[in-house]
């Protein structure tokens, strides 16, 4: 019988954190292979860049190339990654999320707001955007979300697909972006916001892009 092996194995974090980690791939330094970013689900949003050093025997470092944290230590709900290359001359940029679930992937609600963050890690990584998914000028959104980016527009700019998580109403939010110079004239605009499943107020709704596939799952009591 087949049975799968592991090729690589890089411990992201110490072996003293037994959570979970959220991954995405990206080329961050321009070289034209797709690098790891990782992120704890649980605990300070500390993300971490690991370069693809293919050929190599072993192509992932164990240390990290690049070591940050996005959201303020006081934070310990994790975070969830995208990457993607918005455009800009200044390359990659990794979509945070504060809290996979709410904030704690054991809760339904953190009390912290939904929100997102856009990093360049061209150089030293730098929050260029940051927006509030599904909140509105009189209420706040604390359910947490899903993340992905895909080319939504029509244009050659990934855009930023946001699904609510618990308690969210299966909510979907679809972010374009456009490019600025400097980096901080970049700008987001709501594209879309519609809901997956009306019937189910309490499914967590996840994304697959570039076919923007969603599916659901119940909320956990």
């Amino acid at each position: 019988m087949w049975q799968e092996q592991t090729a690589y194995r890089t411990m992201a974090y110490a072996s003293s954190y037994t959570g979970g980690v959220e991954v995405a791939v990206g080329d961050v330094n321009g070289d034209g292979k797709l690098d790891i970013i990782t992120v704890p689900s649980f605990g300070p949003a500390e993300v971490r860049v690991f370069l693809n050093q293919s050929p190599n025997l072993d192509p992932i470092a164990n240390s990290a190339f690049k070591d940050f944290v996005a959201f303020p230590s006081s934070f310990i709900g994790g975070a969830v990654v995208a990457a993607a290359d918005m455009g800009q001359a200044f390359g990659q940029h990794l979509c945070q999320h504060a809290g996979r679930q709410g904030g704690d992937c054991r809760r339904h609600r953190s009390g912290h707001q939904a929100a997102v963050k856009v990093f360049d890690v061209s150089g030293t990584p730098t929050a260029v955007q940051t927006f509030y998914p599904f909140s509105t000028g009189t209420t706040t959104f604390s359910g947490g979300v899903a993340l992905d980016v895909a080319k939504i527009d029509g244009d050659s700019i990934p855009d930023i697909v946001v699904g609510a998580g618990s308690y969210g109403k299966s909510a979907v939010e679809v972010w374009g972006w456009r490019s600025g110079s400097p980096p901080a004239a970049a700008s987001l605009t709501k594209l879309q916001s519609f809901t997956t499943f009306a019937d189910s107020p309490a499914v967590t709704c996840r994304w697959a892009s570039p076919l923007l596939g969603a599916w659901g799952r119940p909320a956990r009591s």
